[in-house]
């Protein structure tokens, strides 16, 4: 599986916004968005539209390179995985 590579300062909070209208099928929609991570950032998901996740990353060391997994749930109930790299500079 390839990763989505996002970077970022430690000291930075960005957000990014990672899109699935192209995944879901018409009229289903992201109902749930979760990208836990055991230590070092800080995320939150949150849904837009009900077709992309905007997430707000925060923290993390300079030199170190984290891995989210980025899980949506459709009202359909269709689940994605979805791998995003983050690398602090």
């Amino acid at each position: 599986m390839s990763c989505a590579c996002i970077k970022k300062g430690a000291a930075e909070r960005l957000d990014w916004l990672i899109g699935f209208a192209d995944w879901l099928i018409d009229g289903d929609t992201i109902t749930a968005a979760d990208a836990p991570i055991s230590t070092g950032l800080d995320v939150e998901a949150n849904i837009e539209g009900g077709t992309a996740v905007r997430l707000w990353i925060s923290g993390g060391e300079a030199g170190v390179s984290y891995l989210l997994r980025l899980k949506i749930t459709t009202a359909g109930g269709r689940v994605r995985n979805e791998c995003v790299r983050v690398r602090v500079k």
